[in-house]
């Protein structure tokens, strides 16, 4: 055997190996992602910013999840997450979390109560302006339910 042939046989089985260990791995990782709703889109009061609230699906055995993002309205390449709530409740029935603008620079996440809250960006800027995030717990929402129907 000439070390041509070695290099190709070893070159072909690494190929082999790695779609016997990938596929299924990939296969997994689609198959059991959570499932996800953009629920609510809210204009800032000039129109120019967008704020999206995504609601995760994680199975029976977890809560919801809702992750909020702000956008230029004319751009997806400014689009940040900045928050992540879980197991958020707008009140004693609905799950979920109320986005409220206050002027054009302001945006309030507020909800009852939640099992974990995360604010992961105080501050968000765009060329289309500059808004500062606040999270707002004990605020009791409407009884209108999320997707879920909760």
């Amino acid at each position: 055997m000439t070390i041509k042939s070695i290099v190709s046989t070893i070159v072909g089985m690494a190929a082999i190996v790695v779609l016997v260990v990938a596929t299924p791995v990939i296969l997994l990782v689609v198959l059991l992602r959570p499932s996800s709703d953009e629920i609510a889109t809210i204009e800032s009061p000039n129109g120019e910013i967008l704020a999206k609230l995504i609601e995760v699906n994680g199975g029976a055995t977890t809560s919801y999840g809702y992750e909020v993002y702000l956008s230029s309205k004319n751009s997806y390449f400014d689009t940040e997450k900045v928050a992540f709530l879980y197991g958020a409740l707008k009140n004693k029935s609905a799950y979920g979390v109320n986005l409220v603008w206050v002027g054009n620079e302001q945006l309030h996440i507020e909800y009852l109560t939640a099992i974990s809250a995360e604010l992961i960006q105080s501050k968000w800027s765009s060329y289309t302006g500059n808004v500062t995030i606040i999270i707002k717990p004990g605020v009791k929402g409407n009884s209108i339910p999320s997707s879920s129907g909760d």
